[in-house]
């Protein structure tokens, strides 16, 4: 008998989060407008279901903010 070794890898093409965010993170010239121009409809009704911030963390993060102005005109 021959051996043989069977070599299993993932062909996945998804990237993992963390991947994804260090790769954008990376991209000086990626900015906000760039991502919401590739996304579509589905993409956003994602985005939409998993935004849940509670009141108090959200005022803390306005609070703590020395540019509040800039955060408001976003």
């Amino acid at each position: 008998m021959i051996p043989i070794v069977n070599n299993y890898n993932d062909t996945s093409k998804e990237l993992d989060e963390a991947t994804l965010e260090t790769y954008l993170s990376y991209q000086s010239n990626l900015n906000q407008y760039d991502l919401i121009q590739n996304l579509d409809t589905k993409d956003i009704q994602k985005l939409n279901k998993n935004v849940a911030i509670e009141d108090e963390t959200l005022e803390d993060i306005l609070a703590s903010n020395p540019n509040i102005e800039h955060l408001i005109s976003e």
